[in-house]
């Protein structure tokens, strides 16, 4: 996460990496774009110009003046931070609204509007869903009882009773081996 966004007031002017930070804030990039470099790169073109012998330039010669991102974070990661002419009024800042000194039916209404926008995501209501049997069914007929009576174990705990009297039906229908349907008859 980047660092505080670097202005004239906030840099100190005695350490070389900090100097002049506030010069490198949002350069002309692209079209309307505009670029700041990563925090190491600003303290690194910082020194550079101290090193060149470059000196602060006279706050009152200044033609533009440096505007933050009105909305947002306010670090160097936010590209809503620019440079107008120094007479330009500041913008006016937004103000984040107390949730507490709303009523509960005002609160209710931002909070629908958040969930609208993905913002508050609530809990997917818990909907049976139908059970969609994928490949060819079990037939009991090609299977052992022991492998049967697992089988039925298995869709008992996922409490398919369809499939359990399913699979009874065909084993009363084809073999009626009593190792399975002495268990599983009355279901």
């Amino acid at each position: 996460m980047g660092k505080r966004i670097p202005t004239r007031e906030n840099c100190d002017p005695n350490d070389p990496e900090d100097k002049f930070q506030w010069v490198f804030v949002a350069w002309p990039f692209m079209g309307d774009q505009t670029y700041t470099p990563h925090d190491d790169i600003l303290k690194m073109w910082s020194k550079r110009l101290v090193d060149l012998g470059f000196e602060l330039p006279d706050p009152d010669t200044a033609q533009l003046k440096l505007v933050g991102p009105v909305r947002g974070p306010q670090h160097t990661l936010n590209g809503a931070v620019g440079w107008v002419d120094k007479d330009d009024p500041d913008p006016e800042p937004v103000v984040i609204p107390d949730m507490g000194s709303y009523t509960r039916y005002e609160q209710e209404i931002v909070a629908e509007q958040l969930r609208y926008h993905g913002v508050i995501t609530g809990e997917e209501p818990q909907v049976s869903k139908a059970q969609v049997q994928t490949g060819e069914q079990f037939d009991p007929s090609e299977h052992s009882p022991s492998t049967v009576n697992g089988y039925l174990l298995g869709v008992q705990a996922q409490g398919n009773s369809a499939e359990m009297r399913r699979v009874v039906a065909a084993e009363m229908a084809g073999k009626k081996r009593d190792q399975i349907l002495r268990k599983w008859r009355g279901i």
